[in-house]
């Protein structure tokens, strides 16, 4: 993999902790704490400096390899690779996850008369191009589409802020803050260990790859309790739970005195930004991962993704994706990941404390 700048890292630690938040989080959290849902994401930024504490350990630990290679070198080949199928499965899920919402937006919001194989087959299209065009690319790709998402994301805040009501965060503590939180840190924070792709010595100057993760972080915790203090204090939680997509209608409050027409529209592609970088990194994370194990050619597995998300869009979201609730799979990402992150660690210290003895 060539250097990347820091720059580009903090990029993609934005667009992966937003990825799941504005596509499944949100609802969930709606739904477990209501109003009281802003509280539960402040106490999930707060919990989740310790998981980002510990993935900046294990960034930090053998800086030439990736997580795949750290993973081995962590528990051996044969547990390293068990855990590493699992990482590759949970990622693959949220792809499919990822790339069935963004289909079902398109068609229900804008091309509601297109075939939605066709809405799968333009998307696929790109995302295969960023494929074979290789993971530089990507990141490259990230540092244009943040400043477009930044720029969006400011219009919509501007637009929204003078249009919240005090009184629709009332009653307080009504909601289950707690379990809130949780889903938070599942979607959100526990995400952000696909970076661990990226070797610590492949940025162009890692001596400041902590201080710009931590930046990037704080950014996307920012712009997240901006979209749920927004929606929640404009509509209510009562009536964001009648919206299929709150975080669009939403904008069709947006007013910047009439400088635009169907200005919610232009505003919604922070929403298709976030969402294509999320589903280009997991694939880039994932086949990284079979490679890594299987030693398959790079070629074969840029023609089997895009496939396989064509598929997944047409027939495995009725058997698959349906019967999955978005509490099942914040269970499945806590579990995983946090299993992950406490077993490592533990190993991590204790071979620290052998390498000092």
């Amino acid at each position: 993999m060539k250097k990347i700048t820091n720059f580009e890292f903090g990029t993609i630690t934005f667009f992966l902790m937003r990825g799941l938040f504005i596509q499944i989080c949100f609802t969930s959290l709606i739904n477990i704490s209501k109003q009281d849902s802003y509280i539960s994401v402040v106490i999930g930024i707060i919990l989740g400096i310790i998981p980002a504490l510990l993935f900046l350990k294990l960034f930090n630990y053998e800086p030439t390899l990736n997580i795949f290679e750290k993973l081995n070198k962590l528990f051996g080949k044969c547990i390293g690779n068990i855990i590493n199928v699992i990482l590759i499965i949970i990622a693959t899920i949220l792809t499919i996850v990822s790339f069935f919402n963004l289909i079902s937006f398109v068609y229900s919001q804008y091309l509601n008369k297109t075939p939605s194989i066709l809405i799968s087959i333009t998307f696929i299209i790109s995302i295969y191009y960023s494929l074979i065009k290789g993971f530089r690319n990507l990141l490259r790709l990230s540092i244009i589409l943040f400043f477009g998402t930044i720029i969006l994301f400011v219009m919509s805040s501007l637009g929204l802020i003078f249009q919240i009501d005090i009184s629709n965060f009332k009653p307080f503590f009504s909601g289950n803050i707690l379990s809130g939180s949780i889903s938070f840190i599942s979607y959100s924070i526990f995400p952000l260990f696909m970076l661990l792709l990226i070797p610590k010595n492949n940025i162009t100057n890692p001596q400041k790859s902590k201080l710009t993760f931590i930046l990037f972080y704080i950014i996307g915790c920012l712009s997240i309790l901006i979209i749920m203090i927004s929606i929640i204090g404009i509509f209510g939680y009562k009536m964001t739970l009648l919206y299929e997509y709150p975080e669009f209608q939403i904008l069709n409050r947006v007013s910047l005195t009439g400088i635009l027409t169907r200005l919610e529209s232009i505003l919604f592609l922070q929403w298709i930004f976030t969402i294509l970088i999320f589903i280009t990194f997991a694939l880039n994370f994932v086949k990284k991962g079979i490679i890594h194990i299987i030693k398959i050619k790079e070629n074969i597995l840029n023609i089997i993704f895009p496939v396989m998300l064509l598929i997944s869009g047409e027939f495995i979201k009725i058997i698959f994706i349906n019967s999955i609730s978005v509490y099942i799979l914040r269970n499945i990402i806590l579990a995983t990941i946090g299993v992950f992150i406490l077993i490592s660690s533990i190993v991590l210290f204790y071979k620290n404390k052998i390498h000092r003895a």
